[in-house]
């Protein structure tokens, strides 16, 4: 028995020290010139790019709603969902309108498009388009909610009658 409790405490001296060094090891600085650890930020890729490029400030996103380029819209089905602006200089084609492709059940994307006056959801014919809202910010700094019409559009800003021009923050998707 005296051969197994020191067998023990040798065993448990050792786990200690390898604890130890591995904990030291964690908390050492990592020099500049390595790479960092990954953190998630939820910031849109190529956002830069984009907003030099389409005028579309992209700033975070869950990864389930994507820009993408504004492609005929399907007779029967799911496609994009568009965003109108009466800022022409908005968007790929620089014609003021700009669409998202939904990949999943949920999703969520901040951005700012200016001087929004539709958002039209991304159902066709029988095919039901997502749920969601989207959130628009006055010039006066008021924010509102509005929800989205999966299989048509939702007219905020100027696209209502006496309306004022306001800019997307914000679409939710959601079952």
């Amino acid at each position: 028995m005296p051969v197994s409790r020191a067998l023990l405490t040798a065993l448990a001296v050792g786990a200690v020290t390898v604890a130890g060094v591995v904990v030291a090891q964690a908390n050492e600085p990592v020099p500049a010139d390595q790479q960092q650890p990954l953190i998630e930020d939820f910031g849109y890729p190529n956002a830069a790019r984009i907003l030099a490029e389409d005028h579309v400030e992209l700033v975070s996103g869950d990864g389930h709603i994507l820009y993408v380029p504004c492609a005929a819209q399907p007779p029967n089905g799911i496609g994009q969902l568009e965003v109108h602006s009466s800022d022409l200089t908005v968007g790929k084609n620089e014609d003021g309108i700009v669409c998202f492709k939904v990949v999943g059940i949920y999703g969520q994307i901040t951005l700012k498009i200016p001087d929004v006056y539709e958002i039209r959801g991304d159902g066709f014919g029988d095919a039901a388009g997502h749920k969601g809202t989207a959130e628009v910010v006055g010039q006066t700094g008021e924010r509102k909610t509005v929800t989205l019409e999966p299989n048509g559009a939702r007219q905020v800003g100027i696209g209502q009658p006496g309306g004022k021009p306001e800019t997307l923050l914000r679409l939710d998707i959601k079952p």
